[in-house]
């Protein structure tokens, strides 16, 4: 009969503890970052599962800018997306106002310079991109075309005759021969490099082409 001879159990070496203990981090992390994903894939007939369910404690729109810090996509779409939905009429000018006024409550209409609201203003910015370029391809914009000769037919009429009439106000109230004199010097240098293109002594025959032209630059 043979007699069974016992193994000495090996000591685990410093490199197998190490191991041991990287393996046992590595899944305490795994199971830390299942807590941000969703306990399934994507489903491409319908959606049942909210993947941002570490974030329903939050407002909706703070949770989805803190998923995409976190995942490292992005929260919304491009702003020339949004734009060429505005373009194919998929978001209205009327959307975009609803919106800015709920944002801008109560202060939506207070004035914001003499040409206008905040509402207008920040209409304005939305439903039109802002251009940007070197100072020459600006001139050259300007020069060529009759941005600032004419008011774009996107300007609301309301707004238009507002700065017309302001513009108005401001030369024959404040600027007359007199008063244009008394001036400040920028002042009398603006004006008259402006009434260097147009006749003063006719204001009051000038077209609405004519203010249109002086009130624009």
């Amino acid at each position: 009969m043979q007699e069974s001879v016992e193994t000495p159990q090996k000591e685990p070496t410093k490199s197998e503890d190490a191991n041991s203990a990287s393996t046992e981090e590595l899944a305490r992390l795994i199971e830390h970052a299942a807590h941000f994903l969703p306990a399934q894939g994507p489903i491409t007939a319908f959606v049942h599962h909210n993947t941002l369910h570490a974030f329903e404690d939050s407002p909706f729109e703070e949770g989805v800018v803190k998923g995409a810090e976190l995942f490292g996509c992005h929260a919304f779409l491009p702003e020339a997306r949004y734009r060429a939905k505005l373009d194919r009429g998929r978001i209205t000018s009327e959307d975009i106002e609803a919106v800015l006024r709920e944002d801008l409550g109560e202060g939506a209409d207070a004035p914001a310079g003499p040409a206008g609201t905040r509402i207008q203003l920040r209409l304005g910015m939305l439903n039109h991109p802002l251009r940007t370029g070197p100072s020459a391809e600006l001139r050259w914009v300007i020069e060529q075309t009759s941005a600032l000769s004419r008011f774009q037919d996107v300007v609301p009429t309301s707004l238009r005759e507002q700065s017309v009439q302001t513009t108005k106000h401001w030369v024959m109230r404040d600027f007359g021969d007199a008063s244009f004199k008394n001036a400040d010097e920028n002042t009398r240098r603006m004006l008259d490099d402006l009434f260097l293109r147009f006749v003063r002594k006719e204001l009051d025959n000038w077209t609405d082409a004519a203010w249109d032209e002086f009130t624009l630059p």
